[in-house]
């Protein structure tokens, strides 16, 4: 159970590393697009 918890906090604080970056691309871009992996043009 340990083993897994550690994991599970790894994998989430992974995730919201990826998040901040995202976001931090996001507030870069100025467009509102939640899809990091699809880049949309900026209307």
């Amino acid at each position: 159970m340990k083993r897994f918890s550690r994991y599970e906090k790894k994998s989430a604080n992974l995730s919201y590393q990826k998040n901040q970056i995202a976001l931090k691309r996001f507030k870069k871009s100025g467009s509102f697009c939640f899809s990091t992996q699809e880049k949309l043009p900026v209307l």
